[in-house]
């Protein structure tokens, strides 16, 4: 391999930067156009945007080769990314008591223009990537030593990824008489000391041993004997640890550990969304207190009995929580456990009730659930106790329905702005929710918080599978 993974990344960062950077500076020499005055703002403004894009660009991964080579499929990532950082620099103006020293045209000239520069350079980076890897000069030529079934296992995950860059010249085994002359598609050259020939004439950048962890001695004597090679050795896992291979490996007490299980929101990230929950529930709040007050004064109107209702559900960890909502229901017809969940035409709802349930606006003392920190703007729905889809009780029905709670429950979620709200008479819609909701716990970012939120307002407005 002539061009390391890291240059290629370092390549592509360069690109990008020059692409944020040299994008609002152009739009700035159109409009508002070179100024001494505002001169410095300006270029203060790029400079800041350009490495925050860079750090987290690196964050979200987005310089591995799988991100490069696949563009396409990082785009509404780089989009939100590009608009979240806008938003940033916008409110750091506004904080500063700077922002009369910028043209809004520019903000929006540059957001616009800046993603797709990116996005074109990207494009320009994945071409020239693609054409090296056909040319033989970002390949990575990886041996497997172990032919078993330990050494077949590995070739078929390495296989089903199908990365153009990685090329498996064979198989090594000590063992041959074991193994079949072919591993997969792949034919068995020899012998350790086979290997050690052949690496010495042919290009191999990688081996990657395949054997059981059982085996120590053996794997130590393996690694003893290419350690002459000017060549990576990895030891593979062992067959249990493919069912957790997304989940990466640590240092642990100076051990490295295989990550199996991790808390999904932590750190800087759970400071990052706490923050983002709080700050944007107050804007709400500010903004929606004459329309919560109106619907408070509608609902004593319409009919006798309070205005909200509380109920208990499940949150964070399994705790119960008192979730609040606009009560929708008559007093004397209310299901505080949700044994039966509301349905289409449901004779229990109150003329508002209907119309605050088919507009999500039920939803918005939850609020105050968010400030109280025992729910998140974004995140699966709480459920009640007693909701049951045919027949049965989710954690029934649904044997991995508890990882939900592994996370504050939200507003909304990833389930709700892909269609699954909405009753949930059948078991297929129940296990589509928890296959969505683990999905985002999954992928948690603060980019697919706000990507939620806008399409969250898209779905309220086509009220689909609301009542």
């Amino acid at each position: 391999m002539i061009f390391s993974h890291c240059v290629i990344g370092n390549i592509v960062a360069l690109g990008d930067a020059a692409a944020v950077f040299f994008s609002g500076y152009i739009s700035y020499l159109i409009y508002p156009g070179w100024s001494s005055d505002n001169y410095s703002f300006y270029l203060a403004a790029l400079v800041i945007n350009t490495l925050l894009t860079l750090i987290v660009f690196y964050e979200q991964g987005l310089y591995t080769v799988s991100a490069i080579y696949r563009p396409i499929n990082q785009l509404y990532r780089i989009m939100l990314i590009c608009m979240l950082l806008s938003l940033v620099l916008v409110g750091l103006a506004f904080a500063f008591k700077i922002s009369e020293h910028f043209s809004r045209f520019w903000w929006g000239t540059w957001l616009a223009s800046l993603t797709l520069s990116i996005y074109l350079a990207r494009a320009a980076a994945y071409l020239a990537f693609e054409s090296c890897v056909r040319k033989g000069w970002m390949t990575q030529n990886v041996a497997i030593v172990g032919g078993e079934a330990h050494g077949e296992r590995l070739i078929k995950h390495l296989d089903s990824r199908k990365d153009p860059w990685m090329q498996i010249v064979g198989v090594f085994d000590d063992r041959r008489s074991r193994i079949p002359p072919r591993v997969g598609q792949y034919a068995v050259l020899g012998s350790l000391n086979e290997l050690i020939l052949y690496a010495q004439v042919n290009r191999v950048d990688d081996v990657l041993v395949a054997l059981p962890w059982s085996a120590d001695a053996r794997v130590v004597d393996i690694v003893h004997t290419l350690s002459m090679l000017p060549v990576r050795v990895r030891l593979c896992p062992d067959a249990v640890a493919y069912n957790f291979l997304n989940q990466g490996s640590s240092h642990y007490g100076g051990v490295i550990a295989l990550n199996v299980l991790d808390i999904p929101i932590a750190g800087w990230g759970a400071m990052i969304k706490g923050l983002m929950d709080r700050v944007v529930t107050l804007s709400i709040l500010l903004i929606a207190t004459p329309l919560i007050a109106l619907i408070a004064i509608l609902i004593k109107l319409d009919s006798p009995g309070p205005v909200f209702f509380q109920q208990q559900r499940y949150g964070f960890n399994q705790r119960l929580i008192k979730v609040y909502k606009f009560r929708s229901m008559r007093v004397d017809q209310q299901d505080d456990n949700a044994a039966r969940l509301v349905s289409r035409g449901d004779p229990r709802l109150t003329r508002l009730g209907v119309f605050l349930r088919r507009t999500s606006l039920d939803e918005l003392p939850q609020l105050f659930n968010v400030l109280k920190g025992e729910m998140s703007l974004v995140g699966p729905r709480p459920h009640a106790l007693q909701a049951k889809a045919a027949d049965m009780l989710y954690q029934d029905l649904v044997s991995e329905y508890a990882v939900r709670h592994k996370v504050k429950p939200g507003i909304t979620g990833w389930a709700q702005v892909n269609g699954w709200r909405g009753e949930t008479d059948t078991a297929e819609k129940i296990e589509k929710r928890v296959e969505h909701d683990l999905y985002y716990i999954e992928n948690w970012s603060p980019m697919l918080d706000l990507y939620i939120i806008l399409w969250t307002i898209v779905a309220v407005v086509k009220n689909d599978n609301a009542y």
